[in-house]
């Protein structure tokens, strides 16, 4: 008995058909991703725009603000600078008044000397003291208006002041003074023998500011220049015998004198 065989054939054109619909799918497909992503990308940059657009806006406030507070800095700048003058001028002001004040007052010491190195004693006569001095710089005392006794921290320190009624009886006194070499023992005879060959100065009478200066002066210039000293109540420095006397009249002098 034979046996009967079938198979499925397709038909060519229900083949074609269907590829052409798939065709038409994928093309589908692919137009509809492209719409997407470039609504995508176009979402994307306009956000990226609007990004831009802020930054660029915080930028410009940013320098705005920059620009201003530049302005601030150099106003404040030409203020600072400007009471940084004024202060000078004032500094100057207040010096050359304080200058003058210290000359006033140096002025009424004219005719008043101080004599040093003579030890106190408890029961010392400056009077007597004096009239020793006097005799010893070949003058007398008819002149002298005022003796008394400045004591000091130190003994060393201590000093006799003598006001004259002139300045030129007092000028008298500092001329004698620089030619004769007066000690204690020619003044009196209580004094201990250590200091008995001790040196006794006659000198013009200063006030503490100046007293202050010549100290100075003379600490800061030993060594650089040969001379510093105080005639008429004002202070000069000499480098040597052959320069010309450089008036010292505040420590802004001298610190330019030692530069």
């Amino acid at each position: 008995m034979s046996k009967r065989s079938s198979f499925f054939i397709p038909e060519e054109e229900s083949d074609t058909d269907e590829v052409k619909t798939i065709n038409v799918d994928v093309k589908k497909l692919l137009h509809d991703i492209t719409i997407e992503m470039r609504k995508t990308i176009k979402e994307e940059l306009e956000t990226f725009q609007d990004s831009l657009e802020f930054i660029g806006e915080q930028v410009s406030r940013i320098e705005e603000t920059i620009k201003n507070q530049n302005t601030k800095i150099k106003h404040l700048e030409n203020k600072n600078m400007e009471l940084s003058n004024q202060n000078k001028n004032l500094e100057l002001r207040l010096s050359a008044m304080e200058q003058r004040q210290q000359e006033t007052d140096q002025k009424l010491l004219s005719n008043v000397l101080e004599v040093a190195g003579i030890p106190s004693t408890p029961d010392e006569n400056v009077k007597d003291l004096v009239q020793s001095v006097a005799s010893k710089l070949n003058t007398d005392t008819k002149d002298v208006r005022e003796i008394r006794r400045i004591t000091a921290r130190t003994e060393k320190s201590s000093y006799i002041i003598v006001e004259m009624n002139t300045k030129t009886s007092r000028d008298k006194w500092l001329q004698e003074a620089k030619s004769r070499t007066i000690q204690v023992k020619d003044i009196t005879t209580t004094t201990p023998p250590e200091s008995a060959s001790a040196r006794v100065y006659v000198r013009e009478a200063l006030t503490h500011s100046m007293k202050a200066l010549l100290y100075n002066a003379k600490q800061k210039l030993r060594g650089s220049y040969q001379f510093v000293w105080c005639k008429s109540g004002k202070i000069f420095a000499k480098k040597d015998e052959n320069t010309k006397p450089i008036p010292i009249y505040c420590l802004q002098d001298l610190d330019n004198l030692v530069k």
